[in-house]
């Protein structure tokens, strides 16, 4: 998370549960950026004593109401509301979807032009 948190605001805090597709945070730049939070831990026999303050100094994530979250997504993204949480997720889940969508998008717009 902390290499994450590097590159703009966090919306969910470390041991949150994520999926592909939500958004996490808020980058720094107008555009997206695809990021694996839940990235494995390397499991190695060396232990480091300050691995316990690491949580307690990354930055409390951004909680946003309803209302905030609606006013905060952009065309291609819907707040998904359930009776816990209220989340900001992309419109189509799937990264290479996602990319193909925005391939035929531009190439049907494209087209319409000339």
């Amino acid at each position: 998370m902390r290499k994450i948190e590097e590159k703009g605001q966090l919306f969910v805090g470390p041991g949150v549960p994520t999926y592909e597709g939500m958004v996490i945070g808020e980058h720094v730049l107008e555009n997206d950026m695809e990021m694996n939070a839940v990235k494995a831990k390397a499991m190695t026999n060396i232990r480091v004593s300050g691995a316990a303050e690491i949580v307690e100094r990354l930055q409390a994530p951004k909680i946003m109401g309803l209302e905030e979250a609606i006013a905060y997504i952009r065309p291609d993204e819907l707040v998904e509301v359930t009776p816990k949480h209220i989340r900001i997720r992309k419109k189509i889940l799937s990264q290479s979807h996602r990319e193909k969508a925005a391939r035929d998008n531009k190439s049907k717009h494209g087209k319409a032009k000339k």
